[in-house]
């Protein structure tokens, strides 16, 4: 199952675990710091799967538990599980638990629940643990159990299964049995009682210590053990037992380590914002147990690679690049393929943060859903404090039901073809002031930003009815909205949107639509949103097609920023050949498509046309279904290529025009005969000039031609001899004596 993370100090825990609400993950609520914290603990009551562990460096050492951990002091009788709903699971890692209320330690009290304990310290309550409820299951490892009262392991209706343990409890209980219930199996533990009447009923008790039975152990005194702050000293966790410890058996549960990777960076259902290549580079980052060379990364199922080649102190980190999308990232050792961890449903894509009052909550009288692509639309409300998938409203626990989110989800998704995520912050009936650094909403923005670690596109900022209602002035609110739109852009690096309000119950309604307009045209870092009156006419969008309404024209404002496509489709001109020297020639048209918006075009080494207008060499801007011919004059020399580039919106294309090859004409002239009519031979050295026959020129002059025929025929070849076209042709001997005198008609 994945899990979804949520970070918390000892003083928060309590509001967090209230905030919890079931998701279908397990939920992995983690304290971050040390100390003492008293008080009742609440678990809401439709969670299923809940772990409370303490993060990595501040976890409890068995080793060492003087070393500063968590502890959790209840006030209450019970420590959790309370009403743990029906088929539940609760567990606990890296913790102590002290119950100061005097009764039991760990309680399913109403309901069958499994409740799991690893690596703590369970301390000073009448029962070391409890079930009460048939069908319940308590299962711990690697743990301390100290200073209980009353029975060390209480089976009532439920089922006890501990292995590794320490129990421990000088002095006391002296009358009590040590365990009781049919449920109850004990292995591999070691048990330090006063009790004179050791024992147990209805249970199982074995292999408590590698040198025999539980008897070795009783009745000791503080002069066979170590006591820190009033908790046993393990001596040896993880390792052999070794016979140093109280009568000879060694305190240390004998507990192999486990190897195992956690990752810790990102979470299942999260959202990354993109980058201009359509990209997040996301860090993925963990913690794990045991020795692993190297740490691997598949994405999207494929080829495993080196995330970590060398790991240590117990965590790893990387980093991998991923397009806009949803993708799965799986972990694992490079030693031990079979030790793994892996995210789900990771998207890439567009996030915005929503502050200011209700209509940025949700407070419709109707429920949106979305409808776009599985998967593409997310939520970190600051309600839930943790991803989700947002298919259905509510937006947050603070909505009155309906929100425009739904809607504007599908228009992006549906229109961009990438995930949408939303950071949920806003708070009903707030006015500008609510929202200043330093204050609550502020604030609550800033941790929703700090727990979402994900970056966001923009702000989106509905605000203003309530200032209406109030008449705030125009110099009060101008200066609130200046310092709330700097501080937005300085510390999340966002521009903010500002969603003008519709009709509120107040006349000063006009003036903030004013005021609004005014801040979006004086603060570089703020953006003039939709007119909402334009939209509906009430203070809240009430119906769904006021929500429709109400996403659409938020898109309509964000389309021309974020969503305009200067990229074409790809365009292609007809190369030409033969083309005649020095002719001015034009290509074929092409028709730009895959356009919204103008976008710019350039040529380099020729000219266009666009949409049959003159030629120009001058850059400009074209829009969709434009046409575009391209204009060049040919080589003045034969087989030779000239070349056009059109630029569109970075798309290009080459159009090259080549000249004809050059053309040879041929001359054959002779045999030449002697005055008796005698064909001559043994000529050598003939050459020929050929005349122009229209003023005489020399064409061609072919001194030094030595080829020819012992019959003196002559063929000569040359560019210079146009096909079709008659010459006078004069053959001379190498003496100079011309031997012949005609005309030639060139082939």
């Amino acid at each position: 199952m994945a899990d979804t993370l949520t970070q918390t100090t000892l003083a928060n825990l309590s509001a967090t675990l209230s905030a919890l609400v079931e998701n279908g993950t397990r939920q992995v609520v983690e304290i971050t710091d040390t100390g003492t914290q008293s008080g009742f603990y609440a678990l809401p009551s439709s969670v299923l799967n809940i772990l409370i562990r303490a993060e990595a460096s501040v976890a409890l050492d068995l080793s060492n538990p003087s070393a500063p951990h968590p502890i959790l002091s209840f006030t209450s009788s019970y420590i959790f599980g309370v009403s743990a709903p029906a088929g539940s699971t609760l567990a606990f890692e890296g913790i102590e638990l002290v119950c100061a209320g005097g009764n039991m330690n760990f309680v399913s009290e109403t309901n069958a629940a499994n409740i799991f304990m690893t690596n703590c310290i369970g301390r000073g309550a009448s029962y070391g643990t409890r079930c009460k409820t048939a069908g319940s299951v308590f299962t711990a490892e690697n743990c301390y159990f100290i200073d209980f009262t009353s029975y060390a392991v209480l089976g009532n209706l439920g089922t006890h299964n501990v292995n590794k343990c320490t129990f421990y409890s000088p002095g006391a209980p002296s009358t009590k049995q040590f365990y009781r219930g049919a449920g109850v199996t004990i292995t591999n533990s070691n048990i330090f009682t006063g009790a004179t009447a050791f024992g147990g009923s209805g249970g199982t008790l074995t292999a408590i210590a590698t040198n025999g039975g539980y008897g070795d152990v009783q009745n000791i005194t503080t002069a066979d053990y170590e006591d820190y702050a009033n908790e046993v000293f393990l001596a040896k966790v993880g390792g052999a037992l070794d016979g140093t410890g109280i009568g000879g058996t060694d305190i240390a549960p004998s507990a192999g380590s486990v190897d195992s990777i956690s990752i810790t960076s990102q979470v299942s259902n999260k959202i990354l914002q993109r980058n201009g290549a359509n990209q997040n580079t996301a860090t993925i980052a963990g913690t794990y147990t045991g020795s692993p060379t190297a740490i691997e990364i598949s994405v999207d199922g494929g080829a495993w690679a080196t995330l970590d080649a060398a790991p240590s102190g117990g965590t790893f980190t990387g980093a991998v690049t991923l397009d806009v999308g949803l993708h799965t990232v799986d972990v694992r050792w490079s030693n031990n393929t079979g030790v793994t961890d892996g995210i789900t449903s990771l998207a890439v894509g567009d996030i915005y943060l929503l502050v200011g009052q209700s209509n940025n909550d949700g407070w419709g009288s109707f429920t949106a859903t979305y409808t776009g692509t599985a998967g593409y639309c997310k939520k970190f409300a600051w309600s839930d404090a943790n991803w989700m998938d947002f298919t259905t409203d509510p937006l947050t626990t603070d909505s009155n039901t309906g929100s425009y989110f739904p809607m504007l989800a599908d228009l992006i998704v549906g229109n961009q073809n990438i995930p949408v995520g939303f950071l949920a912050a806003a708070k009903a009936a707030t006015v500008a002031a609510d929202w200043v650094k330093g204050g609550t909403y502020f604030t609550r923005a800033t941790n929703l930003w700090n727990a979402a670690a994900s970056g966001a596109k923009a702000a989106l900022m509905w605000i203003g009815e309530s200032d209406a209602n109030a008449a705030t002035s125009e110099v009060s609110f101008k200066a609130d909205m200046n310092s709330i739109i700097d501080d937005i852009k300085a510390d999340f690096g966002l521009d903010t949107i500002l969603i003008k309000i519709s009709q509120s119950a107040a006349a000063e309604e006009v003036n903030i639509r004013q005021w609004l307009t005014d801040l979006a045209g004086s603060n570089a870092n703020a953006i003039e949103g939709p007119n909402m009156w334009d939209v509906f006419q009430s203070t809240h969008y009430v119906t769904l097609q006021n929500g429709t309404d109400a996403a659409q024209a938020v898109y309509d404002t964000l389309s021309p920023l974020y969503y305009q496509d200067t990229t074409p489709d790809a365009f292609s001109f007809t190369d030409q050949t033969d083309v005649a020297v020095s002719t001015l020639t034009t290509s074929n048209t092409v028709t730009i498509t895959g356009i919204d918006t103008a976008t710019a075009i350039s040529v380099t080494g020729g000219e266009m046309s666009i949409n049959s207008g003159a030629f120009t060499s001058s850059s400009t801007t074209v829009s969709v279904n434009d046409t575009v011919q391209l204009r060049v004059t040919s080589s003045a020399s034969n087989s030779t290529a000239v070349a056009v580039t059109l630029d569109v919106g970075g798309v290009t294309d080459e159009w090259s025009v080549t000249t004809v090859a050059a053309s040879v004409g041929t001359i054959t002239t002779g045999p030449f005969k002697n005055n008796t009519g005698t064909p001559q031979t043994g000529l050598t050295g003939l050459r020929v000039v050929v005349l122009d026959p229209t003023d005489g020129t020399t064409v061609l002059n072919s001194t030094g031609n030595t080829t020819h025929a012992t019959t003196a025929v002559l063929t000569l070849s040359d560019a210079a001899l146009t096909p079709a076209t008659t010459y006078g042709v004069i053959t001379l001997n190498t003496a100079g004596t011309t031997i012949g005198t005609e005309l030639i008609t060139a082939t």
